[in-house]
C-alpha cells in the first residue's frame, strides 16, 4: 500500500516487487474490497488518514 501513496502504478509497483502488473491489479482489487473502498484515490485518502493518527 505504501507504493500506492509513492505514486506508483499497477505496472511500476510490479517491477518493484518483480510480479505482473496484471497480478498487482487483481490483488488491488482484493485489497479494495477488504476496505471498502472503491478505488485508488479512496485507498489512498484512506491509507493517508490511518498514517496521521498517533
Amino acid at each position: 500500500m505504501l507504493l500506492l501513496l509513492d505514486g506508483l502504478n499497477g505496472e511500476g509497483i510490479g517491477e518493484r516487487l518483480g510480479i505482473a502488473a496484471s497480478t498487482v491489479k487483481n490483488i488491488l482489487s482484493v485489497i479494495y474490497g477488504k476496505l471498502c473502498v472503491r478505488g485508488r484515490p479512496e485507498a489512498i485518502a484512506l491509507l493517508s488518514q490511518s498514517l496521521r493518527r498517533p
